[in-house]
């Protein structure tokens, strides 16, 4: 992908599995131990790992992998209580292809902001949703700042 600035961004990674249906379509499939996220929460784009997969297989990404469109997606989890689940990636009222375009787009759209250096990196873009204990709250000193209330911050005083 060639940003505006003339910046060439490569994208590499690796697909735990690419199926091809008999006919003709493909699937991308992730293996999870873990609890996979919601269908809600990979449309809106806070876990777009497949919609960006199957981005990157439609653009010819994986050497091994038709480059063709994907027209679905699941997350299939491994063991547990009930021995694991199968989370196909069905949006309501939304396509599939639209979604992965629309992840696409808005992954591109962030390199180029980030790209400038007047944009700042947050350590929580999305406060509301962070969990406890996110990566970079060290770095903004979370604790710090919560532990004030903000006061600090209202008097003037910089971290």
């Amino acid at each position: 992908m060639v940003l505006p600035d003339g910046r060439t961004v490569r994208f590499r990674g690796k697909a735990d599995r690419v199926d091809e249906a008999a006919d003709g379509s493909l699937r991308v499939i992730d293996y999870k131990t873990g609890v996979p996220p919601g269908i809600a929460e990979v449309q809106v784009g806070f876990a777009p790992q497949l919609t960006l997969e199957a981005a990157m297989v439609s653009r010819g990404a994986f050497a091994e992998v038709p480059r063709e469109p994907v027209l679905t997606a699941i997350y299939l989890k491994l063991g547990g209580a009930d021995g694991g689940f199968v989370r196909e990636l069905k949006f309501k009222d939304v396509p599939f292809a639209e979604v992965v375009e629309s992840h696409f787009s808005g992954l591109k759209l962030l390199l180029e902001q980030f790209a400038r250096e007047s944009t700042p990196y947050l350590s929580r873009p999305h406060p509301k949703f962070a969990g406890r204990g996110a990566d970079y709250d060290h770095l903004a000193r979370v604790k710090e700042w919560s532990a004030t209330g903000g006061l600090a911050a209202a008097a003037g005083d910089s971290p």
